[in-house]
């Protein structure tokens, strides 16, 4: 297996995660692995799950919905001031502001704006592709806690490319990382970059 092709056996299996149809349902974690006295199962987002104080658990889950609809929306209006349409001609005036106050929530460690801005420069959706610009997004939100980040900080370690060296220590790292924010992912092993670099 080349490079290209294990980096969308990677990128499909985040997407089935997120969920495309192989993620479990909150009432399977519920039922297969009942949440500690006092502690209930939320999201967390991309088809994981984690334990929360119960009183915290609801609020927790709104706040983190309600984020991230503020924050696609932004997106949305950015795009449309780029393509013109919400008053009139393309205006990248106000899509630049929309921008500034995306990168602004991500500066004050808004893991999800840090999150939306690795994704939309490292697939160009909505802003320029950049490698570096969307390793830094990235590297931003694994270091506070974000599970697909942690999982891209990994996936780059291993392999190596978007502007880092394989680094089997790092991706160790990383994948511990992963591990600690995702108890259910207790199996998950680095594959061999050798063998990923040489195919089977």
């Amino acid at each position: 297996m080349n490079i290209l092709s294990w980096r969308f056996v990677f990128i499909s299996g985040l997407m089935a995660l997120s969920g495309c149809g192989m993620a479990p349902t909150l009432s399977q974690v519920q039922s297969s692995n009942p949440a500690p006295q006092g502690y209930v199962w939320e999201p967390a987002g991309l088809g994981f799950y984690r334990t929360v104080p119960k009183p915290l658990a609801a609020a927790g889950a709104d706040a983190m919905a309600a984020d991230a609809a503020r924050i696609a929306a932004q997106f949305k209006q950015m795009e449309a001031y780029e393509r013109g349409g919400i008053d009139g001609p393309p205006n990248f005036a106000k899509a630049a502001a929309v921008l500034r106050q995306i990168v602004a929530a991500g500066n004050a460690g808004g893991v999800l704006s840090e999150q939306k801005l690795a994704i939309a420069y490292q697939w160009g959706l909505g802003l320029p592709r950049s490698e570096a610009e969307a390793l830094s997004w990235w590297r931003a939100a694994a270091e506070h806690g974000n599970q697909l980040a942690e999982a891209m900080m990994m996936h780059f370690y291993t392999i190596g490319g978007d502007g880092l060296k394989a680094d089997r220590q790092k991706a160790e790292f990383w994948r511990k990382a992963l591990q600690h924010t995702v108890p259910g992912l207790a199996a998950l092993k680095l594959p061999d970059s050798t063998a990923v670099l040489k195919g089977p």
